[in-house]
């Protein structure tokens, strides 16, 4: 019997929470529409709706509402961006009216990754968000740091939910305690993690050896840095269609710095490039870098169910498509990739004995 419905608006945020409950030893079924398997204690569903316009999400998330509904004794949980950009407001509102719940409890921030609310005002590593990196947002510049603001610039209802106006580690295990069956809970993983019971406990999950990794980067905030760490190391990048991935050692794939007139077709371009030349040998190790990266590479793939191997470190999951044998890694993009996955490209660029 699913205990948890949990609604993510995009890959990378429903692979984050599907990864922490699956260090607890919850049995975790992680799709994009698909049902989940018999036995699922955790459903994880990545709707894919943050960059859609506004009445073609609600459509989707419409699609979605006779198998959620199906789920009368679900606790259910909308996993929204720490720092709410997309449609948080409008997506939690509408889901909390298909599943027939009347209160809703919005607890923005990762406190546990710098990510605070103070005073009603997101905060990001010490900086108020409209002061952060976050400015400067290709898709969702942050032009207010109130919750506020941010919850109806997303669509959302004024007073129509609950939102936390100070957020800290302490606070979450209390939101957590006042959010029961009869409550949407929204927000990010540190809340999530709270109504599970805490942080939990569990070894990192190890990446093998491989011969080859492949890094999807379609962020325009976080290629400058991702290209320059390749470059330095004089690995393979690769963002016209005419150049071509090495068979062995680390391979950087993005759209570049260039400005693009249609940056999501690009992404698309770019995945089903990808998905391509993986029919002719892809990697042993897949590393996709964001929600919008990684919904286009595994559409490309036509990936719609994933197992979880596990959580290599809070945040970014190990995934292995049903049926096959790649693995998988995927992270929100505006986090830095752990160090275990960094010290796995360089052994894939040192060459196997």
């Amino acid at each position: 019997m699913i205990s948890w419905l949990v609604v993510a608006d995009d890959w990378s945020g429903a692979a984050e929470l599907g990864a922490a409950a699956a260090r607890r030893g919850r049995k975790t079924a992680l799709t994009r529409g698909a049902p989940p398997p018999p036995g699922t204690d955790v459903w994880v569903v990545d709707t894919a709706t943050r960059d859609l316009p506004q009445e073609e999400a609600r459509r989707r998330l419409d699609r979605l509402g006779p198998a959620l509904k199906a789920l009368p004794a679900a606790r259910a949980f909308k996993k929204i961006d720490s720092v709410l950009r997309g449609r948080p407001g409008m997506e939690s509102e509408w889901l909390a009216s298909l599943l027939g719940l009347g209160a809703i409890h919005a607890v923005p921030g990762n406190p546990r990754r710098g990510r605070r609310v103070i005073g009603g005002e997101l905060w990001v590593d010490g900086v108020r968000l409209d002061r952060s990196a976050f400015q400067d947002d290709p898709h969702y510049p942050a032009r207010t740091a109130s919750v506020d603001a941010l919850w109806q610039q997303g669509g959302g209802t004024p007073g129509r939910a609950v939102l936390a106006r100070d957020v800290d580690e302490a606070a979450l295990s209390g939101w957590a305690a006042r959010t029961d069956s009869g409550v949407l809970a929204v927000g990010a993983l540190d809340f999530f993690e709270a109504c599970l019971g805490g942080p939990g406990q569990g070894h990192p999950a190890e990446l093998p050896r491989v011969r080859s990794v492949w890094v999807a980067c379609g962020s325009r905030a976080g290629w400058p840095e991702r290209e320059r760490h390749f470059l330095t190391r004089k690995w393979s990048v690769i963002t016209s269609a005419a150049a071509f991935p090495s068979v062995e050692g680390c391979t950087l794939w993005g759209l570049g710095n260039e400005p693009l007139a249609a940056p999501q077709l690009a992404l698309a371009a770019l995945a089903r490039r990808l998905a391509a030349d993986a029919k002719k040998g892809g990697p042993g190790l897949w590393c996709l870098e964001g929600g919008a990266t990684a919904a286009a590479v595994l559409e490309a793939c036509g990936w719609d169910s994933l197992e979880l191997v596990g959580e290599v470190a809070p945040g970014t999951a190990l995934l292995r498509p049903s049926g096959g044998n790649a693995l998988v890694l995927v992270k929100p993009g505006s986090y830095p990739w752990p160090s275990s996955v960094r010290e796995a490209w360089e052994s894939a660029a040192r060459p196997l004995p």
